[in-house]
């Protein structure tokens, strides 16, 4: 009773700041709105710790948390130790009760998985060692990042308002994985951050934003290896703003080819092992134990022969996987169903294709860093709850790319609502003419 009381003390607290604070007063959502997506996105996080609790049997997500608890608890009591640890001056252990670090070589390989566990030690000292009362700020923090987005494409993307609420605040995918104490929800706020900052450049030509960098920042921060697939779309739309012509796509397929032959030549020449590392990647998937892995799945070898050989079977699993025919419960069936409705769309917006859709620096930013992310994902990884995970937020992005393609008029969607406009704006002139009548 006490851990539902503190919830709901906690939603009035952060519904009272959304209904308050400016920062919340947004074109297009109400007050109201905003709050309900919020306890829609705490619900899914109580869902998420449920389902890892007794499906995943723990899973990341509550060592992470048992982690963050473990700092909290002992932090006051041993500064020092920690202080020292991230200083990297090795410090002796002073208590079992302290949380202990591995070797400085096994946390840099996983930063962001080490980061999260302190960062999460603040939260702690207000939920009184609850995994729900945590939650609430993951799912404010989810919220935020959801606005973000909202805000940064509602007037750069030519798209209706009820598509780009659902993609920002509602995709099934987004909501459930952003929604744990996971690095999800960093690097979709990280993700949201940046392309705050993209709409500044794409409508008043300012390349130098805060959010950008900040942006920038928390996603090198949780998920270093997706700067290689940022930096050159920013670079990309910087080129397309300055240089305004019709020749974006040129110059995003340009940077792109360039930033890739760039990485092509480090491995080539020796100085960075980008194949070993991408073959290591692949290989700690591979190992990782699952009742949803894809069976024949065949190692990444360090050769371009066999890296290129490997990108069909990549491309096919990130883009259709889960199939619903392999599906063993509830959520792989929404999972399938996602990506079903997904491609609906696309095939669709091929076949009725907005011919009056000038391009958008901005819309061929989502798209490449989309597309290269879930290249990455396919590469990598090898389970498909994991490949739900890991390709969610970039999915959402491009399902934006896929509506804003979308011929709404030949489908209907427009000519609908017009008139049931007319007609309720005919019922209600013959309610007038009868009422003036009597």
């Amino acid at each position: 009773m006490l851990e539902i009381f503190i919830i709901i003390l906690y939603c009035f607290i952060f519904c009272f700041i959304i209904a308050r604070s400016g920062f919340f007063k947004i074109k297009g959502l109400s007050t109201f709105f905003i709050c309900v997506a919020f306890l829609i996105k705490l619900t899914a996080g109580i869902l998420y710790g449920y389902l890892h609790r007794s499906y995943f049997i723990g899973g990341d997500t509550m060592e992470y948390f048992m982690a963050s608890d473990q700092i909290a608890n002992t932090f006051f009591q041993y500064p020092l130790y920690y202080f020292k640890s991230w200083l990297f001056m090795n410090p002796d252990i002073p208590s079992a009760s302290v949380y202990i670090y591995p070797d400085w070589a096994y946390i840099q390989k996983d930063y962001g998985t080490y980061l999260l566990s302190h960062v999460h030690a603040v939260p702690q000292f207000f939920s009184f060692g609850y995994y729900n009362v945590h939650i609430v700020f993951v799912a404010f923090l989810a919220l935020l990042a959801s606005l973000n987005i909202y805000r940064a494409l509602s007037d750069t993307i030519n798209l209706p308002k009820h598509f780009l609420i659902f993609a920002c605040f509602f995709m099934p995918s987004v909501l459930f994985w952003t929604a744990g104490l996971h690095k999800d929800v960093w690097v979709y706020l990280g993700i949201s951050l940046l392309l705050l900052g993209l709409r500044k450049l794409y409508l008043f030509k300012k390349a130098i934003s805060l959010e950008i960098f900040i942006g920038i920042f928390i996603v090198a921060l949780f998920r270093y290896y997706l700067l290689p697939l940022i930096v050159p779309g920013i670079l990309a739309m910087a080129w397309s703003v300055y240089k305004n012509n019709r020749a974006t796509l040129y110059k995003y397929l340009t940077v792109y080819t360039v930033f890739a032959l760039f990485l092509f030549a480090l491995e080539f020449f020796g100085l960075y092992p980008l194949l070993n590392v991408l073959a290591e990647r692949q290989a700690a998937f591979l190992s990782e134990m699952g009742n949803s892995s894809i069976q024949g799945v065949q190692p990444l070898e360090a050769t371009w022969s066999n890296f290129f050989q490997q990108i069909p079977q990549s491309i096919l699993n990130v883009s259709f996987r889960p199939f619903l025919w392999d599906c063993n419960d509830i959520f792989q069936v929404i999972s399938s169903l996602e990506i079903f409705v997904f491609w609906v769309f696309a095939v669709l917006s091929i076949s009725l294709k907005r011919t009056e859709t000038k391009a958008n620096p901005l819309s061929y930013f989502l798209f490449f860093y989309a597309a290269s992310n879930l290249l990455l994902v396919g590469l990598l990884v090898s389970n498909v709850g994991t490949i739900v995970r890991y390709r969610s937020i970039a999915l959402s992005l491009l399902f934006v790319v896929t509506l804003q393609a979308f011929d709404y008029l030949r489908f209907g969607l427009q000519n609908r609502k017009a008139n049931k406009t007319a007609a309720l704006k005919a019922t209600n002139s013959k309610r007038a003419a009868l009422k003036s009548q009597v």
